[in-house]
């Protein structure tokens, strides 16, 4: 190999090796609901005690969605009563994919609800339609963790297994987040943004802390930043001197060539 095809051959094996470079992973946001929140998109509080950034929502008056022991409480303050809460959280994704999610969580004998087709059904005793992962538009009497991209249609991706523990708190991962979102971004039919996506946390159920309810904490979304040439990115400095070596290369065998064919 002459010293011009090696100079080639640098140039486009630098060229595909910064190309194909994996992108570290980080943590876009935390929030243990002490004030100790953190994270790329993190914007709420930095000290002391809030549900912010998280939004809520309660389908009754008497629904409750609390801080509670260093974690966020979900249950009701009138027993006897099924009542659906709901925290919202709403987050720019643009830059950012292999979105993954992570939480503790605990059930205080909360019985499961998974979503079901029938949105609006009301629960009974015993765990019901347990595993299903169904979309729905704008509320699921259901509980688990769904994301949205316009905040009406939405795509569960999380809901707690029947016969669950309820004596103690465990983690949950969600690893394939990026095809919900994707789901999501179908849905929506054109009226969706990856500028505003929502993950929503969940409760549904009858009864105060400890014969229902469920605890959520260290609610933490990671994510790759997408790669240089990406719609919307500008590539990194760095691309252009590798592409300049791989285009002296080019050249430099050309002009090796027609000099070494003169000489024939």
């Amino acid at each position: 190999m002459n010293a011009f095809t090696r100079v080639l051959a640098v140039g486009a094996l630098a060229l595909v090796a910064n190309s194909s470079v994996a992108q570290a992973e980080s943590m876009l946001f935390m929030d243990n609901f002490i004030g100790h929140g953190m994270g790329e998109l993190y914007t709420g509080p930095t000290s002391g005690d809030s549900i912010a950034p998280f939004t809520t929502y309660s389908s009754r008056n008497d629904g409750r969605v609390r801080l509670y022991g260093g974690g966020l409480l979900m249950d009701v303050d009138a027993n006897g009563r099924y009542n659906l809460n709901e925290a919202d959280l709403v987050l720019n994704l643009e830059d950012w994919e292999n979105i993954r999610v992570t939480f503790n969580h605990r059930s205080y004998n909360d019985e499961v609800h998974g979503f079901a087709t029938d949105e609006d059904r009301v629960g009974g005793s015993g765990d019901q339609n347990a595993g299903q992962l169904n979309p729905f538009v704008d509320h699921s009497n259901a509980d688990g963790v769904a994301v949205s991209v316009d905040g009406e249609n939405f795509v569960p991706i999380w809901t707690p297994s029947a016969g669950e523990s309820n004596s103690n708190w465990y983690g949950v991962e969600i690893s394939s987040v990026d095809a919900a979102i994707a789901q999501a971004l179908n849905l929506a039919g054109g009226n969706g943004s990856l500028s505003t996506v929502t993950f929503r946390l969940q409760q549904y159920d009858d009864y105060s802390k400890s014969t229902d309810g469920r605890g959520w904490d260290w609610v933490t979304i990671y994510g790759t930043e997408k790669p240089s040439g990406a719609p919307g990115v500008v590539p990194e400095p760095s691309s252009f001197v590798l592409l300049g070596i791989g285009a002296m290369g080019l050249v430099g065998y050309g002009w090796r060539r027609r000099k070494t064919r003169k000489a024939a």
